[in-house]
């Protein structure tokens, strides 16, 4: 007998992007795109998440407060079939996920019309953490 896991129980756990591109403007994924960071996000089982920006010269930098359009550092989320809902997310991008495999995530940034920059589409791909990959 097989148990089926919910796609929130897939998310959950430590995330480190891989790549990205794409063609939006947002500040944040055009440095994922360039390789000058990588996004670390964390989902917990009680919605909460995390995120980071690090860059890529120096993996110890956390360099999220540098960015201007991306979501809160902290905060809640909830997950509606592929859908991630940031709580508090007013840029109207769409968030899809796919899991692909154990070990891999990759997620997709539709851009709503309504904001210049964030018109057009970035996919980030994100491998599992280890623990023993942490930042603390």
């Amino acid at each position: 007998m097989t148990m089926e896991v919910s796609a929130a129980e897939l998310l959950v756990g430590a995330w480190e992007s891989t790549e990205a591109f794409g063609n939006t403007s947002l500040d944040w994924s055009q440095a994922l795109k360039e390789k000058a960071a990588t996004l670390v996000v964390t989902f917990h089982r009680d919605g909460a998440y995390e995120l980071q920006l690090h860059a890529n010269n120096q993996a110890s930098d956390d360099v999220t407060s540098q960015f201007r359009h991306l979501v809160p550092a902290n905060g809640t989320y909830s997950v509606e079939s592929n859908q991630l809902k940031i709580k508090g997310d007013t840029s109207g991008i769409q968030w899809t996920f796919q899991h692909e495999e154990d070990n891999t995530l990759r997620i997709r940034l539709q851009g709503a019309k309504r904001f210049g920059r964030c018109k057009g589409v970035d996919v980030i791909y994100f491998k599992r953490r280890s623990k023993g990959d942490s930042d603390e």
